[in-house]
């Protein structure tokens, strides 16, 4: 419990303006991009040398200007950067999500992941793997998930109405202590908190994604290390 409230404190400071924590960008993307151009092979804004974007290149796929289209069948179209994260570090992850589309049409997603599988579903365990994340709906529906996959999911009380778009989604995870904790936030606000107790994830990858055919947009991706 202690180190559950040790956790909880650290990361109100480090969301204060008071505090003596720094950021370190590791990447960043505004997705400024040429509309009709694939996200994929794309360098991010912020980026060490020679990392670009993995992402489909065929089908409905993602743009450089952070929309996707939709069509009749599903398809889900994720995007991924390279991430091994060290112990001792506070991480934070975010993304502003503009879903659209019907009831069931699906959802964008953002989260940590062990695989990069371009064409797999953020709520399967194998593959992508994916640990921690989240998800919102166009609906205003969001859910945070453990993981891996659909593992460890909670639905993430909303205000009266829902969540509004964009959702701006941030995840921070803290290796500093055993087991990894993290923290989930939904337009600034902390929805919930969870230590891995079973195991810490396996990370290789940040991703993002489209989950069945919700079409949309997304903006201002940022990975970014978190320090005193």
């Amino acid at each position: 419990m202690k180190k559950l409230l040790k956790t909880i404190v650290i990361t109100a400071l480090i969301l204060d303006g008071n505090s003596s924590f720094s950021e370190t960008v590791i990447y960043s993307d505004s997705f400024d991009g040429v509309a009709g151009e694939l996200l994929n092979g794309r360098v991010p804004n912020s980026a060490p040398a020679g990392v670009v974007w993995e992402s489909m290149s065929s089908g409905t796929a993602w743009m450089a200007d952070g929309r996707i289209g939709t069509q009749k069948v599903n398809q889900n179209r994720n995007a991924f950067l390279p991430f091994v994260p060290e112990s001792g570090k506070v991480y934070e992850l975010s993304l502003d999500m503009s879903p659209e589309g019907a009831a069931g049409d699906g959802f964008f997603a953002l989260g940590f992941s062990s695989g990069s599988k371009p064409a797999d579903a953020f709520v399967t365990n194998q593959g992508m793997a994916v640990s921690p994340w989240m998800f919102a709906a166009a609906n205003g529906t969001v859910r945070t998930y453990a993981g891996p996959g659909n593992a460890g999911n909670v639905a993430a009380v909303s205000p009266e109405g829902g969540w509004k778009n964009p959702v701006s989604a941030k995840i921070i995870l803290n290796t500093g202590s055993e087991p990894w904790s993290v923290e989930w936030f939904v337009s600034g606000e902390s929805v919930r908190v969870h230590k891995f107790y079973t195991g810490n994830p396996e990370i290789s990858y940040v991703t993002f994604g489209r989950f069945r055919k919700t079409q949309g947009a997304v903006d201002n991706f940022k990975l970014s290390v978190l320090s005193e």
